[in-house]
């Protein structure tokens, strides 16, 4: 379903020779985005994986609903979020990220992901 993460952009290449794992074209990531719909994670995950992501998921939102609210009551004319690396918004996003790359990983069928599928996945999903 998802080989389209297990791809290398070709024709760039390191000293060695070999295709760089660091390099993706655009292209390459606006087509991979869809991979990560929630219509289309909860059609390809487990229903266990997928009920994890979207706790995760909703947790991370509604602490930034929550901090956007107060920085919008600061600053009515805000127009760009920042969060403390202390906060429950930093604490629940990297709760989403660890369950992201378990569902990178189911992804790829592998218990550990390449530099390249690494690079790949996280680009689709910023």
């Amino acid at each position: 379903m998802l080989d389209t993460f297990n791809h290398r952009s070709r024709g760039a290449t390191s000293n060695s020779g070999g295709f760089s794992d660091s390099i993706l074209t655009p292209e390459l990531l606006e087509r991979q985005k869809h991979l990560l719909d929630l219509n289309v994670l909860k059609a390809g995950l487990p229903q266990a994986l997928y009920d994890l992501y979207e706790v995760a998921r909703g947790k991370w939102l509604s602490c930034v609903k929550a901090d956007w609210k107060i920085a919008l009551k600061n600053n009515p004319d805000r127009a760009d979020f920042n969060w403390n690396n202390k906060g429950p918004v930093s604490t629940t996003f990297f709760e989403l990220c660890d369950v992201a790359t378990q569902v990178m990983l189911f992804l790829l069928g592998r218990d550990e992901a390449l530099p390249y599928e690494k690079n790949a996945f996280w680009l689709s999903v910023a």
